[in-house]
């Protein structure tokens, strides 16, 4: 774009907002806050957030045609500076781009790199030497501590599908990539977070971000959406300027432009449409497969080409010979693909089952007894009739994947995994089941979390005991409930004590793998329901690669 940026005087490529200056330290540096300074040397107007003084493509082409019609070079410098505009951009042969709204302003970076980590800094009293002012937000060092031995702790009991690397936030920060700040920040900050701060306004400030960017990066957004974001966006500023920035000169460093940055995400979103569009998460991951080719200092380009060239001679390769299940392993997995560990069945098309399975398996009685408690609630009649006519045999089955979904390992094979070494838990399931009211005609939909002990295959026989069910395959998962009190941990904070007492469900109930983190005496639950993209890098979802457990 060829645009001033970070601290210029007109530093925003949205907004012709003029930047403000600690003139009493004699600071040459330019932040973007809402409100001026309470100072009587600012003379710079505040800012209504939900009237900014947006730019447009005709006022960008005029600044350029009078930069050219400047004489001098300081002309030229004072008219840059007032517009925050050096050039042409690079793109400027590309006719159709409006520049006022070509360049969105990138999710990644914005909240990930930069939001995120800056509020860290500000609750940990590590930001440019500032002090908490008059306010009270800055955590104790040895509950920082204690969060970030609770952030480490947390990974085993989290899958790899959810974040593949997370270490202690207080003494390991620098390992933290965008993913792992992405996951932290959204998902683990509002457990580990809570009843922390002296004063509950901070966490609920943090808590209101956390919102708004779980809705911005939903794969669809509704007008409705993209306007409550805008407002929410505005008046989460304004709270963090009144907390932060406190409209002390002196606090200025901590009005950052991606922070003004965030009143400009919602009209973005309408201009180019949602987040994962316009992210940079694709690139990085590009500029990571590149790297792998990277060998020589001295000549760097060579190896790159190298690795684009080898790329695209598998990507011809493949489609021309039909190559693609035998260069599976170059490309990242397909969820519809039926590996030779993976079973689907024909009632479940959703569903996969996956080794270790164990096809002589023999449930002992409370497991008949439970199957039976089960088919009462489906089919009728008396538990003891229906329990006599289950098979004896029903094979036991390890793992499920959900299609275009999550993989999900039993207790069963979890114990196997333990031996060979993999410690990632991700045997704990959302699960939901509707009941039926008495007028059938308001079914009541409930929410359940547990850890997934086992998956059978229960092949019923023709025995007229079963009704509708009758010679029909069903896959049952054996659940230990969480007491939650049908709480939606996707909604609010849910955290238990206690385990309940088994049960059996059919398996299209299960909904999706949950993580769990515990923090202040008590289990929390880690859902990632919410139709919001996830950050993936297309590794494998399992807590292996390896079946072989």
């Amino acid at each position: 774009m060829n645009i001033k940026g970070h601290n210029g005087y007109s530093p925003c490529r949205s907004c012709d907002i003029k930047g403000v200056r600690m003139i009493g330290a004699g600071g040459t540096n330019y932040y973007t806050p809402l409100t001026t300074p309470r100072q009587p040397c600012q003379t710079r107007p505040s800012l209504d957030p939900l009237s900014l003084p947006l730019r447009t493509n005709a006022g960008f082409i005029r600044v350029l045609e009078d930069l050219d019609l400047c004489v001098t070079k300081r002309q030229r410098d004072l008219l840059s500076k007032e517009h925050g505009i050096r050039g042409e951009p690079s793109l400027v042969r590309v006719s159709l781009l409006d520049y006022a709204t070509c360049a969105p302003w990138e999710w990644m970076h914005l909240f990930l790199e930069n939001i995120a980590p800056m509020l860290v800094d500000l609750w940990t009293g590590r930001f440019k030497g500032l002090d908490e002012g008059t306010e009270e937000y800055e955590l104790a060092p040895h509950i920082w501590e204690e969060i970030g031995q609770e952030t480490a702790a947390a990974v085993q009991d989290i899958p790899a599908a959810f974040v593949w690397a997370l270490g202690n936030i207080a003494s390991e920060r620098s390992s933290f990539t965008a993913e792992a700040w992405g996951f932290w920040f959204m998902y683990l900050a509002p457990i580990l977070l809570q009843n922390r701060f002296r004063r509950r306004k901070y966490y609920m400030h943090m808590c209101k971000l956390v919102s708004l960017m779980k809705t911005s990066i939903k794969l669809e957004l509704s007008v409705e959406e993209i306007d409550g974001l805008e407002q929410g966006f505005a008046e989460w500023v304004q709270e963090y300027e009144r907390y932060y920035y406190q409209y002390d000169e002196a606090r200025l460093p901590v009005c950052t432009l991606p922070v003004h940055g965030c009143l400009h995400v919602a009209n973005d979103l309408r201009m180019s449409g949602p987040a994962w569009v316009h992210w940079t998460f694709y690139v990085e991951r590009y500029c990571l497969f590149l790297k792998t080719g990277l060998r020589s200092c001295r000549n760097p380009w060579s190896g790159l080409s190298r690795v684009i060239l080898f790329s695209s001679y598998l990507s011809q390769l493949s489609v021309k010979f039909d190559l693609s299940d035998e260069l599976e392993s170059f490309s990242m997995r397909r969820g519809q693909d039926i590996l030779a560990n993976e079973k689907l069945f024909e009632s479940y098309p959703d569903l996969v089952l996956r080794t270790p399975c164990r096809s002589d398996h023999v449930p002992d009685e409370d497991t008949r007894r439970r199957i039976g408690v089960y088919l009462v609630q489906i089919v009728g009649g008396r538990r003891s009739d229906l329990a006599t006519y289950l098979p004896r045999v029903m094979p036991l089955w390890g793992k499920l994947r959900i299609i275009n979904g999550d993989s999900i390992r039993s207790k069963y094979s979890m114990s196997r995994a333990a031996r060979s070494g993999s410690s990632r838990n991700n045997s704990f399931v959302r699960f939901e089941v509707t009941y039926a009211t008495a007028d059938e005609s308001h079914p009541i939909n409930t929410v359940g979390y547990g850890q997934l002990d086992a998956i059978l295959v229960c092949k019923l026989g023709h025995n007229k005991i079963y009704r509708h069910l009758c010679a029909t395959e069903l896959i049952l998962a054996l659940i230990t409930p969480c007491k939650t009190n049908g709480k939606d941990a996707s909604e609010s904070i849910v955290g238990y004590k206690e385990l309940a007492a088994q049960v059996v469900t059919d398996a299209r109930n299960i909904t999706g793998v949950v993580g769990r983190v515990q923090t202040q005496g008590g289990t929390f639950i880690i859902d990632r329901s919410v139709k919001a993209t996830a950050f993936s890098d297309g590794r494998e979802s399992d807590t292996t690669n390896s079946d072989s457990d």
